[in-house]
């Protein structure tokens, strides 16, 4: 089996500095269960660390100059995991070993170096554990300790992760004057609170973010939670966001968990209000199944799991293939660590700085309809967004 690809791939991501972490899973036997990739500064020189994770989970720390890394990482993979997830500043990468061949899937793209940490930095966590928060105690997260009560830890990584999402690209943002964010469907508004601390108390942001649900009462109790806690410049609507219509520049829209077509109303929303940023994690992907029809992948679609699991991912790769053609950078990436829900994607979009030539845009937009043909699908998004080649 040739791991020579995948050498290349971990020598680019490590000698470009664009690696955020890398995850090797799935061990060949139990002795070490996970072994983590980090890079860091030490004396203002880049180096790696990995992290080996044993059954009784005490980490073990090896420290690496970036040239003897790619090698060694490689033999890793050939001999002690089937697995590893590859996080970079550009996208992510996911290698499998078969039993007798590779199965890498790339979607790694140039991009500027990520910031290296001086070593024996704590990691960034931005909302710690053992230190009390107010609306995380008074959502429930919390005790009265400031400790994660433990069925709620879930929740909490889940919390802090969509944070580093946004921080990656909160340099986005426009700058002296208030940001405006929305969330649509917000339900519970775990995230919506979460997004409202860390403008207004991590980075010190004059800010107003706006909840919208449909049920009365959880959004009685979002509001009842925000007076309680005496936070300005939080907001939470009742009503239909297929009829929510803003008076004000929308900055980010975000959503977590919009069922099915719901998340196309999100995404057609931000894109009419010209948002700058928008982060929405999709579920319940019944549009495309319901519609697939393509006599190509009839060795997929003709087992129920693979069509259910290929509509899934389709109707994420459309719709972020579409807003790419309305002038937006997107990335797709894992929600929480590759290590907890795999599964659990976002859809991660920020507009970019000059608008698309009109060739460029033309020829995206025919090449997203020119798939939807082949599938014989219709989706919702591009009904929403009346756009022309």
């Amino acid at each position: 089996m040739d791991f020579q690809p995948v050498q290349e791939i971990f020598t680019h991501v490590i000698s470009g500095q664009t690696l955020k972490k890398m995850v090797f899973s799935r061990p060949r036997d139990r002795a070490i269960l996970r072994l983590e990739v980090h890079l860091f500064a030490q004396n203002g020189e880049p180096m790696v660390q990995l992290t080996r994770y044993p059954a009784d989970n005490k980490a073990l720390h090896q420290n690496l100059p970036p040239e003897e890394a790619p090698a060694l990482l490689c033999g890793e993979l050939e001999q002690n995991f089937r697995q590893c997830n590859i996080l970079t500043t550009g996208g992510d990468c996911e290698v499998k070993v078969g039993k007798k061949s590779l199965l890498i899937h790339n979607n790694i793209r140039e991009a500027d170096p990520a910031p290296l940490q001086e070593h024996n930095r704590d990691k960034t966590r931005f909302l710690p554990d053992n230190k009390p928060i107010p609306f995380l105690q008074e959502l429930g997260i919390m005790d009265r300790e400031g400790r994660v009560i433990p069925r709620m830890r879930d929740k909490f990584k889940q919390i802090n992760r969509f944070l580093e999402l946004i921080d990656d690209v909160a340099g986005s943002l426009p700058t002296g004057r208030p940001l405006e964010i929305v969330d649509l469907c917000c339900g519970k508004s775990y995230l919506t609170f979460a997004v409202h601390h860390y403008f207004s108390v991590i980075k010190h942001r004059e800010i107003h973010v706006t909840g919208v649900d449909l049920k009365a009462d959880v959004i009685a109790r979002c509001n009842a939670v925000a007076e309680n806690l005496g936070l300005h410049g939080l907001t939470f609507l009742q009503g239909d966001i297929l009829q929510y219509n803003p008076d004000f520049p929308v900055d980010m829209v975000i959503s977590l968990h919009a069922c099915n077509t719901a998340t196309d109303i999100v995404l057609a929303g931000a894109v009419r209000w010209g948002c700058k940023i928008i982060l929405s994690s999709p579920c319940c992907h019944h549009e495309l199944a319901e519609q697939l029809e393509c006599p190509d992948l009839s060795f997929l679609t003709g087992y129920p799991i693979l069509r259910q699991r290929l509509c899934e991912i389709s109707t994420d790769a459309l719709r972020s293939r579409l807003l790419e053609a309305l002038g937006y950078e997107v990335q797709i990436v894992e929600f929480i660590d590759p290590e907890n829900t795999p599964k659990n994607l976002m859809i991660r979009a920020v507009k970019g700085k000059k608008p698309l030539p009109q060739e460029e845009r033309s020829r995206r937009l025919a090449e997203y309809d020119a798939v939807c043909r082949w599938l014989h699908v219709s989706p919702t998004l591009r009904k929403l967004i009346q756009v022309e080649e």
